[in-house]
């Protein structure tokens, strides 16, 4: 073994809370985050997988101005479960590209203007799942300062 590696353990099952839940790769990346403080994650890549983009979908504003290739929210729907296999085997493949965002200024009352970049909705669908993930293990750090 070379030094820095970490022998793997066994994780016992998840016992807290009334209900039963679902194991889930969110909650088992907390449930590290928790045992193992200073543990570093890496590859998050692959955790963005199509059950995970379906489940942010919903997350994402239904109103939100259009990025780029004018598809709204409603338009997305229609077509929800094409466009999410689509993504997520360019995301297996490892060739998922971000669009270019819809540039545009909004006034400042100074007179200036400030750019603001809007991205289209399969970008921000990929935003919503890689945040929720991140979410997860970080939010155990912050759970001790109640």
């Amino acid at each position: 073994m070379t030094e820095g590696r970490r022998l793997h353990r066994t994780r016992a099952p998840d016992t807290v809370g009334p209900e039963a839940r679902k194991p889930t790769s969110r909650q088992g990346r907390a449930d590290q985050a928790n045992a193992d403080k200073p543990h570093r994650f890496r590859d998050l890549y692959r955790c963005l997988h199509v059950e995970r983009l379906r489940e942010c979908w919903g997350d994402l504003k239904q109103d939100a101005a259009r990025g780029v290739d004018g598809v709204t929210w409603h338009a997305d729907a229609a077509n929800l479960q094409a466009q999410v296999e689509a993504v997520g085997e360019r995301l297996k493949q490892k060739r998922y590209r971000a669009k270019r965002m819809r540039r545009r200024y909004m006034p400042k009352g100074n007179g200036h203007a400030r750019p603001l970049g809007i991205p289209v909705i399969e970008d921000t669908r990929l935003q919503a799942a890689g945040a929720s993930i991140l979410q997860a293990s970080d939010a155990q750090e912050c759970l001790g300062c109640r």
